[in-house]
């Protein structure tokens, strides 16, 4: 996918007044936490920021100069700080410095900036999450942009044989199974992968000790593999605490944990073309 422009659907759905967006590469940005801003972007950013510090991060912080901007994370709304600046002073290229736990998209995903009520919003999504959107195929998003139905929702369907009748308005491609996650915490013996001896309660609409189904590698990158994310190797069974745990604990506290889930799927994740420290870096790793 080339640099673009919002088009009139994007900004509908984004509720944005102007934005752009491109992918994010592997060499160049993922594996140097650094995002070389195109020429769209650049127009979005400068518009909104004018004065932008030049120099190196080294350099500027000798000078005491602070090169952090402040951004609204898409979808959240959260406020989060990152690096921006013009790394070589005498040429015109912008810059933006990826945070772990913070801000930092995977190669291969869009990331995006955009303007939206006297604020810039950035975030990033699956390139076919973004043709969707361009293309007119979804409605207009909440704060929260989700898959297929809630984790709320799917959890529920999960615990017992009801699927939701009715999906939020959103982006709706990925279809997770609740019956397959199902099989495989029946399998599991009712224990949570992460913190077996945490306790647990029962769920009042299966009667059973409840758990919830956690994709390892995240179903929002099936348009990465040809092979399906949701399957029973893919899916941990874990109590809620561990379930919020690894979703949004910082990753110095979940790393030795998501290794752990990952090792015993190293078959899988090879069908994948992915090691654990693929696996590692998905999370946050640096």
């Amino acid at each position: 996918m080339e640099p673009f422009k919002f088009n009139g659907e994007m900004r509908r759905f984004f509720r944005a007044d102007a934005g752009a967006g491109s992918i994010v590469t592997e060499k160049d940005e993922a594996r140097k936490s650094q995002i070389t801003i195109t020429k769209f972007e650049n127009q979005i950013i400068s518009s909104y920021f004018g004065s932008i510090p030049k120099g190196s991060k080294t350099s500027l912080e000798k000078q005491g100069v602070s090169a952090e901007a402040k951004f609204r994370l898409y979808p959240t709304g959260d406020s989060i700080d990152l690096v921006l600046l013009h790394p070589k002073p005498a040429r015109t290229e912008l810059r933006i410095y990826m945070k772990a736990d913070v801000f930092k998209p995977i190669a291969g995903l869009v990331w995006f900036v955009f303007l939206r009520e006297g604020d810039i919003w950035i975030g990033a999504l699956d390139e076919y999450s973004i043709v969707e959107i361009l293309s007119g195929k979804t409605k207009t998003a909440n704060q929260e942009t989700l898959i297929d139905f809630s984790d709320d929702e799917f959890q529920s369907a999960f615990q017992s044989d009801i699927v939701p009748e009715t999906i939020e308005q959103t982006i709706r491609r990925i279809k997770r199974n609740p019956k397959i996650a199902r099989d495989v915490l029946e399998s599991s013996g009712y224990a949570c992968e992460m913190f077996p001896s945490y306790p647990i309660f029962t769920s009042k609409s299966s009667s059973k000790p409840y758990l919830e189904a956690h994709h390892l590698i995240p179903i929002g990158l099936q348009p990465k593999f040809e092979t399906s994310l949701d399957v029973r190797e893919n899916i941990c069974i874990l109590n809620p605490y561990a379930h919020k745990m690894v979703h949004h604990a910082r990753y110095s506290e979940i790393e030795e944990h998501v290794a752990n889930l990952a090792t015993p799927r190293k078959d899988f994740l090879n069908s994948l073309k992915l090691s654990v420290d693929d696996v590692l870096r998905i999370y946050g790793r640096t």
